[in-house]
């Protein structure tokens, strides 16, 4: 199978409709995980039999890069479980109301997050260790001292005050 083949998998699933996703990066797969995986993931409404829980391989070359490297956070985790919770607008609250319950039922399990796949509020603990987050803060510091480009999953710059002069 292709790398395009692959990416096509999803895409009569998704349109048309609405969507939304969330997702946890996992250490390992255990039998607590999957049951309480399973136990919510099997109460998906009506209106969103489309939804999906995806659980997939982390590991290989992604492991081999240091966690510092990149802004890519939690390279040691060995799964990453998304949760889509595709459906109609009439399933809309009932969806987003599965989707939470999928969440708390997957979070205690989890080692931390990526950035695409979490709520409204960044969770930049859960994503960056403290090395990469002060980089980023300082980056954007730099590159975005005024916020301007507020309006994603944001990192606040880092607000420094000049010493003040000697009398």
């Amino acid at each position: 199978m292709t790398y395009l083949e692959l990416q096509d998998q999803l895409e009569a699933m998704t349109a048309p409709g609405h969507w939304m996703e969330r997702g946890h990066m996992l250490a390992e797969l255990s039998d607590d995980f999957i049951r309480a995986a399973m136990d919510v993931y099997l109460k998906v409404p009506e209106g969103a039999k489309k939804s999906a829980l995806l659980i997939m391989p982390f590991g290989g070359a992604i492991a081999d890069v240091s966690t510092e490297a990149t802004s890519f956070g939690n390279r040691k985790c060995r799964y990453w479980c998304v949760i889509l919770a595709c459906f109609e607008a009439a399933a809309r609250d009932a969806s987003i109301k599965w989707i939470e319950d999928v969440q708390r039922a997957v979070k205690p399990y989890a080692m931390g997050r990526y950035a695409n796949t979490i709520e409204d509020e960044l969770e930049a603990k859960l994503i960056y260790n403290s090395t990469v987050l002060t980089r980023l803060e300082t980056l954007k510091a730099k590159w975005d001292p005024q916020n301007v480009f507020h309006h994603n999953h944001n990192i606040k710059p880092v607000v420094t005050v000049p010493p003040k002069a000697a009398n």
